[in-house]
């Protein structure tokens, strides 16, 4: 499982240069929604949610819109 923190260092060191606002616009705009939230409010995704961001993120760079993004993304 992956917090948002977890995710960001996965996506730079897979050299996707996101930074913490990028992200939060992708999960919502994308409606990737995180699989757990603890007591603390803290969010968790699992691996589909980091292969759904890749993916966006490439799609995106090639010019997708954000609607057609989330159609191919389910």
């Amino acid at each position: 499982m992956f917090n948002r923190e977890s995710i960001l260092r996965s996506l730079n060191s897979e050299n996707y240069y996101i930074d913490k606002h990028s992200l939060d616009l992708f999960l919502n705009d994308w409606k990737i929604d995180s699989i757990y939230e603890d007591e603390g409010g803290l969010e968790f995704y699992d691996d589909l949610a980091l292969d759904k961001i890749k993916r966006g993120i490439s799609l995106k760079a090639q010019g997708y819109s954000d609607d057609q993004i989330v159609l191919k993304l389910q």
